[in-house]
């Protein structure tokens, strides 16, 4: 949910809300030690992936979200890079 938010458009006050709700669930919002380059690989057999591109889940806003291909790649991996450790 983290990487849907931070992949996103939305507002900021709907990003540290989620954010806050993780927390509060005690849901993970770290990638467990995994690298930038190893939640690639793993995200390369998700079940979205189609003709070899990934597909994100993101968000229009909470409770509003849609699957896509249309992101910025060079963003994907900023925001993985951020979630490492």
């Amino acid at each position: 949910m983290r990487l849907a938010a931070d992949m996103s458009d939305i507002e900021t006050g709907e990003r540290k809300r989620l954010s806050a709700l993780l927390h509060a669930a005690d849901l993970p919002t770290t990638a467990g030690g995994l690298t930038c380059e190893q939640l690639l690989e793993a995200m390369g057999h998700d079940k979205k992936v189609l003709a070899g591109q990934i597909r994100l889940i993101l968000l229009r806003a909470l409770g509003a979200a849609f699957v896509s291909s249309d992101y910025d790649r060079s963003r994907l991996v900023s925001v993985l890079e951020q979630v490492d450790g």
